[in-house]
């Protein structure tokens, strides 16, 4: 779904005071772990790939890596 969110806004074609704009994006995506309580860690894990997706050139989705303790 990010991607293709993604992709459409790199296709949108705009025009503001007779130039065209590029629009871009980059999604920070992952899932809630089993058992997971706390929201915070399920935000911060989405918002560390986002900027991960920042730090490769932006333009891109990228998905958090995770581990569940046992």
């Amino acid at each position: 779904v990010a991607e293709g969110l993604r992709r459409a806004l790199s296709d949108l074609d705009i025009e503001w005071k007779n130039e065209h704009v590029t629009v871009t994006a980059s999604f920070g995506v992952t899932a809630a772990l089993f058992g997971e309580l706390d929201i915070n860690g399920f935000f911060g894990r989405a918002d560390a790939a986002l900027y991960r997706g920042k730090e490769d050139g932006r333009d891109c989705v990228r998905v958090a890596v995770h581990s569940q303790s046992a």
